[in-house]
């Protein structure tokens, strides 16, 4: 979520980010501003969907590594 307020008063911005916006946009809009911040959390939310998914990727890949390693060690026993 992002602002857009005429509120200036860093309280006001504060309490913005608390109730779960991300960016905060003061009045006047200068028109160019809007579509370039939303591009911008747009790309960071697409990032941050990737690298869950690398991460979830990794987990798995290192939880079957591990079983080898376990079914190598217990054939060596």
């Amino acid at each position: 979520m992002i602002f857009v307020s005429a509120l200036e008063d860093m309280k006001d911005k504060a309490n913005a980010f608390k109730a779960g916006g991300v960016d905060y946009i003061s009045k006047p809009v200068e028109a160019q501003e809007v579509p370039a911040k939303v591009k911008t959390h747009v790309t960071l939310h697409r990032m941050r969907e990737d690298i869950k998914a690398l991460e979830e990727a990794l987990e798995e890949r290192t939880k079957a590594l591990e079983r080898l390693n376990k079914m190598m060690n217990d054939r060596n026993s």
